[in-house]
């Protein structure tokens, strides 16, 4: 029987195929910062749940964050089929470790060093099409004309994937300053 490859779905959002989970992570916060990635996620979310939120970014963009949100879910779970090949724990550095604080609070220490163990934990807890469907439930709400809410089981989507995030732009980051740490 043929393994089946999990297509990292870039196409949609940088005109290219990207293969390898990396060059992904790389081409997104390349492409969009980690700050405008939370808050705008976290704006689609409010506003699948209440209309009188005011989103601020138009349809195009938002769909454009739902395609790099779910090619960065992919990459990540590409990553966790392969977590012998590619976990490096990365021992502390002062002035990156301060710098990194800022924008991952939400991480443990533990999880600060090895930003892998987020993978492990957030893929344990859900599935793969668990994430992606709640992903789709939330922009289903955000633009289109659904007269209910979505399901209340997306906030524990919501909170994963930006551990993922959080997981992503630290390995994005120590591949870029690789050789000051």
């Amino acid at each position: 029987m043929k393994k089946e490859k999990l297509s990292l779905k870039a196409e949609s959002w940088c005109n290219r195929k990207i293969k390898n989970p990396y060059e992904l992570i790389q081409a997104i916060f390349e492409f969009e910062s980690l700050t405008n990635f939370k808050t705008n996620f976290n704006q689609l979310l409010k506003y699948a749940f209440d209309k009188k939120f005011e989103i601020y970014t138009s349809p195009m963009e938002s769909l454009e964050i739902f395609n790099m949100l779910k090619s960065l879910i992919r990459a990540s779970f590409k990553i966790l089929k392969n977590i012998d090949k590619y976990e490096r724990i990365r021992e502390t550095n002062d002035v990156l470790h301060s710098k990194y604080l800022v924008y991952v609070s939400g991480l443990t220490y533990d999880q600060y060093l090895n930003p892998y163990l987020i993978f492990k934990e957030v893929f344990k807890e859900q599935t793969l099409s668990q994430i992606e469907f709640d992903i789709q439930d939330i922009m289903e709400h955000a633009l289109g004309n659904a007269s209910s809410c979505p399901s209340e089981d997306i906030c524990i989507s919501f909170i994963n994937i930006n551990r993922l995030l959080d997981a992503c732009w630290l390995i994005f980051n120590r591949e870029i300053y690789d050789e000051e740490v």
